[in-house]
């Protein structure tokens, strides 16, 4: 295992969270936040919870109109 000198990244735990990464990935991404000593059960609901909060601070039609670029590969400009 490699090692880091930063906080495992949110959008990794995220790939982690959407089963995105094969199972040596998801190991190391275990171990990395085992080692800053975090779980990674807790990180991921952690993420879920800002996602929802998140969700619902938008009104529907702003998260429609971001996820459909999104859906269809395309990125956009979410400022």
């Amino acid at each position: 295992m490699a090692t880091h000198d930063t906080k495992t990244p949110d959008w990794l735990i995220e790939r982690l969270a959407l089963g995105e990464l094969d199972s040596a990935a998801a190991a190391d991404v275990r171990a990395r936040l085992a080692a800053e000593g975090r779980d990674a059960d807790v990180a991921i609901a952690a993420l879920g919870a800002s996602n929802r909060e998140i969700l619902e601070s938008l009104p529907p039609a702003r998260v429609a109109a971001l996820s459909r670029p999104a859906a269809s590969g395309h990125c956009s400009d979410r400022g």
